[in-house]
């Protein structure tokens, strides 16, 4: 007689695993957005209270001659009202700029409570027609020269060549410099002919050809020839091939005049 032996299953029972809870997450991440939420009140709670807060000082830096402060004051008040840091500070730059007689200017803030400003004042080396003010790059920066005192060379020329006119004019005075003369004024006509007023009084006419050649000349040949007999002299025109002739003031002996038949 068989036995049978009926297996028993070893069925293990096992709990489903439950999922994880998710409220720490959620928490964690409301927690999260709270504090950012905090945090972007609080900085503008507190950018808010800098926007209030007034500028205390203004600290100017700078040789300045004709610039004066209060000037600087009144352009940069409607920018300060803003606050420390409500101020547009490129827009407080530029104001400044624009004033005449600012080459370039730079301004920042100084903890607590400084707006520092650092100047730089154009200097004229030139007049442009004997009005306007001029700088080494040949920019015009005053339209109209009735309150500047000092004493400069003039120069004039076709609109547009202000650049030119001062590069010229610094050619022309070193050149002269070496027979110990100084320009005065140097122009340029439309159809770029050139003349050269001296400090001495003297009107040197050099055209439109050869004018450095000429110059030379002068400077060589002519001027040590005319030099005792300055007061008399009006111009002395270059134009010529080889040599010279002088222009004499009224009531003033020509024996010096030296000048050749053709001229260029």
């Amino acid at each position: 007689m068989k036995w049978f032996h009926r297996k028993k299953s070893n069925r293990r029972v096992t709990q489903q695993a439950q999922p994880p809870s998710r409220w720490p997450r959620l928490i964690a991440v409301v927690l999260a957005v709270l504090v950012v939420a905090a945090g972007g009140t609080a900085l503008s709670l507190y950018l808010r209270s800098l926007e209030l807060e007034r500028f205390l000082a203004l600290e100017i830096s700078g040789e300045l001659d004709r610039v004066s402060a209060q000037e600087i004051h009144d352009v940069l008040k409607p920018y300060v009202d803003a606050g420390f840091a409500g101020i547009d500070m490129r827009s407080a730059q530029h104001a400044l700029e624009d004033l005449p007689w600012v080459a370039d200017a730079s301004v920042r803030r100084q903890w607590p409570g400084t707006l520092a400003v650092e100047l730089r004042e154009e200097q004229p080396v030139a007049t442009w027609f004997g009005t306007a003010l001029m700088n080494a790059d040949g920019k015009i920066f005053v339209d109209g020269a009735a309150g500047y005192s000092g004493v400069l060379p003039d120069v004039g020329g076709p609109a547009g060549t202000q650049d030119d006119m001062i590069a010229r004019l610094n050619e022309v005075q070193d050149a002269a410099s070496i027979g110990g003369l100084e320009l005065s004024r140097l122009m340029r006509s439309e159809r770029r002919a050139e003349r050269v007023w001296l400090k001495n009084g003297i009107e040197v006419r050099l055209g439109r050809r050869d004018i450095d050649a000429r110059l030379q000349r002068f400077i060589a040949v002519a001027w040590p020839a005319l030099r005792t007999r300055v007061e008399e002299i009006g111009y002395v025109d270059m134009r010529y091939t080889n040599g010279f002739a002088v222009g004499w003031k009224a009531g003033h002996a020509s024996s010096a005049s030296a000048s050749l038949p053709e001229r260029g």
